[in-house]
């Protein structure tokens, strides 16, 4: 049996136990100039095209559309594929009910490659009730269309690729489930197909595992909306635009491997990973840095708030999944460190940078445990980001402790009054005023003029946890001295921006006049 409906709308209007099956060509629009429509309101309607595509927008000039607003449609796309929108308008339209799609056919959502007309606009959805496409076919979103022109002087046949379809699928509600990767037509040097995905409140859900779930032209989340991972591990490699909240739900795991602008909260349950950025971020789930089978970086360009678990695999010495916070990190729950490769073999002095970024609050370390007196070195956590590990304890003073950030300085290059990087500060000045004993340091000191003073600037350490005692010396003769104590005390800078330090450190300033002839140095002295 074929249905066709070409002129004005047909309702379908069953009681709740009621059926309608239709098992031939379906086609909305298939003939002549107006406006056609379907409009499906109770029961269930089972379409199942077994020659010829279930069309909406075939070849009527106006615009065709399926609309849904309660019952129970099936589609089942085992033998034809479903076109929406393939030579002129069409479109599908779900305020309620559900719309269960089955069946490994393509469907495509503006254009169709094999029968489609260049320009052609298909738009699904959904407001309300929810949608269910299932199998493993292409869905397309603006595809390429294949048109034929004979030459009737030599009868030859002429195949090119016409574009300008355009392809959208609009979640303003309601639920979409796809076990399938929405993408866009292929694109030439001569034509370009438009695929476009609005999130606009509505809640996009992963059916199934899939690598990239979103490949088309635009997505954009444009007001709330949610992913719903399910119990699936997905990705989306697609750049996500717009302002407004993306909320990850759901036992699975989303992994954001494109620049996304939208905040992201990961609720209790789910799972945020990937290899791509995005701005704010809170976690009340989980925080997995990388991709599914090996070690990569996440990067987080606004506020980082992980309530939840930030979760870490390590493969071998600095070879780890990495946390890129440039807007910092409030680690408050808890830090997970697992073996992600079986062949790994911890040894004293492997190091791991988990976290680049000024990190914040007092997070729970849960880390493997070690054989072999192996121990982790975890009290300059907090202040650098980097785990490493040891053979014999913790350090027990703040200058070894401090070291252990630097792993690749060992033996005479290790020693508090070594220079490894030849700047002219010994490791002890660097320990003392946060230099880097591995990459050449400018200065420690530096002064400015404000007004009629002079202002010195310097990074110390904190007390606690010290380590090292200030005392600002004097001299009037720089070249023979003596050096006496300013009796001068530097208090903390009010200004405590520009370059990253440590949790462990802190500017500190102190001005004097700058009139007469005197000369003023910082000396730290390390007690432990």
């Amino acid at each position: 049996v074929a249905a066709q409906f070409n002129a004005g709308t047909t309702t379908f209007e069953l009681d709740a136990t009621s059926a309608a099956e239709l098992q031939g060509r379906f086609q909305i629009g298939a003939a002549g100039t107006n406006d056609a429509a379907v409009l499906i309101t109770n029961g269930t309607v089972n379409l199942a095209s077994t020659y010829g595509s279930l069309a909406i927008g075939d070849r009527l000039a106006g615009a065709s559309a399926l609309n849904i607003s309660g019952g129970t449609v099936n589609i089942a796309l085992n033998t034809n594929r479903m076109l929406v929108g393939n030579k002129f308008d069409g479109s599908i339209n779900v305020s309620g009910g559900s719309l269960v799609v089955t069946g490994d056919q393509p469907i495509n959502v503006g254009g169709d490659f094999a029968f489609g007309a260049s320009g052609a606009q298909g738009t699904w959805t959904v407001s309300g009730g929810s949608v269910s496409v299932g199998g493993t076919g292409a869905f397309v979103l603006g595809q390429n269309t294949l048109t034929f022109s004979t030459n009737t002087n030599t009868g030859v046949i002429t195949t090119n690729i016409s574009s300008n379809s355009i392809g959208s699928l609009n979640l303003n509600g309601g639920t979409f489930t796809t076990t399938r990767a929405i993408t866009t037509g292929f694109n030439t040097n001569e034509t370009v197909s438009t695929g476009l995905v609005n999130l606009n409140g509505g809640t996009l859900a992963a059916g199934a595992n899939v690598v990239n779930l979103l490949n088309v032209t635009t997505a954009t989340v444009a007001s709330n909306s949610t992913f719903d991972t399910g119990t699936f591990d997905s990705g989306i490699g697609q750049n996500l635009a717009g302002t407004g909240t993306l909320a990850v739900t759901g036992n699975g795991t989303l992994r954001l491997n494109g620049t996304n602008t939208p905040p992201v909260v990961v609720n209790n349950g789910a799972t945020l990973g990937g290899t791509g950025s995005a701005g704010n971020v809170t976690v009340n789930g989980s925080l997995a840095p990388g991709a599914p089978d090996g070690d990569g970086a996440f990067t987080t360009t606004g506020t980082l708030t992980v309530p939840g678990t930030a979760r870490f695999r390590v493969y071998g010495n600095g070879i780890n999944d990495r946390l890129l916070a440039s807007g910092g990190a409030a680690l408050g729950g808890t830090v997970t460190v697992t073996i992600g490769d079986e062949e790994y073999i911890p040894a004293s002095g492997d190091s791991f940078d988990l976290v680049d970024g000024t990190i914040s609050g007092s997070p729970t370390l849960d880390l493997p445990a070690l054989e072999g007196g192996l121990t982790w070195v975890t009290n300059s956590f907090t202040s650098t980001g980097v785990l490493s590990i040891t053979n014999g304890g913790e350090p027990t003073n703040n200058y070894a402790s401090w070291l252990t950030n630097y792993p690749s300085l060992t033996g005479p290059d290790a020693l508090g009054t070594a220079d490894p990087d030849g700047d002219g500060f010994s490791n002890n000045l660097e320990y003392a005023f946060d230099g880097n004993p591995t990459v050449g340091t400018p200065a420690l000191l530096t002064v400015t003029k404000s007004g009629s003073d002079a202002v010195f600037n310097f990074v110390a350490r904190k007390n606690p946890p010290g380590g090292v005692t200030y005392d600002v010396q004097s001299t009037t003769n720089l070249a023979s001295g003596p050096w006496g104590s300013a009796g001068i005390t530097p208090s903390v800078s009010t200004n405590q921006s520009g370059i990253l330090i440590p949790a462990d450190y802190e500017r500190r300033q102190f001005s004097v006049p700058a009139s007469g002839k005197s000369f003023y140095r910082v000396q730290g002295t390390i007690t432990e």
